[in-house]
């Protein structure tokens, strides 16, 4: 079994909820690290 814990997710969206919801269905198994905007994700 792998550990996708170690893979990093990073997903930016301009809506609020979809932001959520998608820390919701992929955080238990990586690590999710979400933005509004791209100058925010790439910092």
């Amino acid at each position: 079994m792998h550990d996708y814990k170690r893979y990093c997710i990073l997903y930016v969206d301009d809506e609020e909820m979809s932001l959520k919801y998608f820390q919701k269905s992929f955080g238990n198994d990586f690590s999710v690290i979400t933005a509004s905007s791209a100058a925010e994700g790439m910092q």
